[in-house]
């Protein structure tokens, strides 16, 4: 939540930046401009020369209180400074300091750039490409030049606010040890952020239930260990509620199969050890079985530990860290859908592929010991008992199965094969567009040519490759 602006006598400059992630380029996000430090300091110089005016940069003669503001957060060479983010708003100068309108503005941007981000994560089970929320961490600072360094933090309360404040010098914040590295544009899915930017112009009943999709899902991604993972399994399972006619689970399972159905059904001879125990429990009836069976029982563990069972809630087929990783993956789509349904958005390959993987990947054990993955991988029930591959629940108090944290498990090579399996499904593709062609016009034929025309999907939808972050007039 923004922190409210007190009412001043006469307004003081204030810098707004996320002080842990990086920027190589400068952006155009609707009515927002994020730039790197030294964009804004090499435009600040210009300004004696009429090249660019005083809004978009940092003078000389405001540069050493802006550096000391940055030295709070450990940036305190130049070169640690350079590629710190910082976020100016249209009409306003960098260092105006903002209303409180502009405040929310600057950290609603904030959500949906770490949304554009969290969705851009690879997921494969180890660190690459791996990052959270609180990567993209937004700072709106005020100071004084002759004050600069000193800062007056402000906490929440039962009764308001209480502040604490630090003369200067003596701040020192550092990156979180649960944060990682969060580079931008690189590590942002562009034309998701492009549609998001859109759709906060149009704003709507329909932006609303997004907007508020967006903030819990960015909640429930801190990986803070001041948060709670049972607290962010009740915000991430909030994100499916809210796509829903109401809040009981029965309705989201019905938006999920209407926006968002599985494109094909899974193998049971390739599946994971979850899909015996799906089956023991109601027939795997259609191709969408696995995802809203697995909807319902993330409904269900809400329900458990919302309603007070934290400790010990009743075991359900997936277990809070896989419910978890499982809803990293599906909710960035179910947001995608609601925006291509606005016609704001165009599924990417990539989108297609996460889609299409998502119901094999659900039946999986995907903590368990590398060890398990051949046998799990098979559909031989890896680590589960021989209650869970009969179908059966085992009993309450059977013991765990193994964890360990640091282990890639099935997951890892499961997903390596699907993406394998999904490049092959595209080249066949081709080559059946390539016959079309060459059977509708005779003399056509051969490869030449083809790979440059785009595939016979939702690429040729349009607006599927405008890249432009700027919203469009309304």
């Amino acid at each position: 939540m923004p922190p409210t602006t007190a009412p001043r006598d006469h307004p003081v400059p204030a810098l707004a930046f996320l002080p842990w992630a990086t920027i190589t380029e400068t952006l155009r996000l609707g009515a927002f401009h994020v730039a790197p430090y030294r964009d804004a300091l090499a435009a600040g110089a210009r300004v004696g020369a009429g090249a660019a005016g005083p809004s978009s940069g940092i003078t000389p003669g405001d540069r050493e209180a802006t550096d000391a503001v940055l030295a709070m957060y450990r940036h305190r060479r130049p070169v640690d400074r350079a590629a710190v983010p910082v976020v100016r708003r249209d009409g306003r100068g960098l260092l105006d300091e903002p209303s409180q309108a502009d405040t929310v503005a600057l950290f609603d941007l904030r959500t949906r750039l770490a949304f554009a981000s969290l969705a851009a994560r690879d997921l494969r089970g180890d660190d690459w490409r791996y990052w959270n929320s609180d990567a993209l961490r937004l700072v709106v600072q005020a100071f004084t030049h002759e004050r600069a360094g000193a800062t007056l933090i402000s906490s929440r309360t039962l009764f308001g606010a209480r502040g604490t404040f630090y003369t200067k010098g003596t701040f020192d914040r550092g990156r979180p040890d649960h944060v990682g590295g969060c580079e931008i544009p690189r590590d942002l899915d562009v034309p998701l952020l492009d549609a998001l930017e859109a759709a906060a112009a149009h704003g709507g009943e329909r932006w609303a239930r997004v907007s508020d999709a967006l903030q819990l899902f960015v909640r429930a991604s801190t990986d803070s260990p001041d948060v709670s993972p049972q607290s962010e399994l009740v915000d991430l399972v909030g994100v499916f509620s809210r796509f829903a006619r109401d809040y009981k689970a029965e309705s989201a399972v019905h938006a999920l199969r209407a926006a968002l159905p599985s494109p094909a059904p899974v193998d049971p001879g390739r599946a994971g050890p979850k899909l015996a125990r799906l089956v023991g429990r109601r027939a795997v009836t259609d191709q969408n079985t696995v995802r809203l069976r697995w909807l319902e029982d993330a409904f269900e563990l809400r329900h458990e530990l919302a309603h007070g069972k934290v400790d010990a809630p009743r075991r359900t087929v997936w277990d809070l860290r896989e419910h978890l990783l499982l809803g990293a993956w599906l909710a960035p789509l179910l947001v995608k859908a609601a925006l291509r349904e606005a016609g704001l958005y165009a599924f990417t390959d990539e989108d297609q592929f996460r889609n299409a993987a998502f119901d094999r990947l659900a039946t999986l054990a995907p903590f368990a010991p590398a060890s398990a993955e051949p046998a799990a991988a098979a559909g031989q029930g890896g680590l589960e008992s021989a209650a869970e591959r009969r179908g059966e629940d085992p009993p309450d108090d059977a013991p765990d199965e193994p964890d360990d944290p640091t282990s890639r498990g099935p997951w890892a090579g499961t997903l390596g094969e699907l993406r394998m399996q999904f490049a092959g499904e595209q080249i066949q593709r081709l080559w059946e567009a390539q016959e079309r062609r060459s059977r509708a016009q005779p003399g056509w034929g051969g490869w030449g040519g083809v790979l440059d025309d785009p595939l016979p999907d939702s690429r040729d939808e349009p607006g599927a490759d405008d890249r432009s972050a700027a919203a469009p007039s309304t």
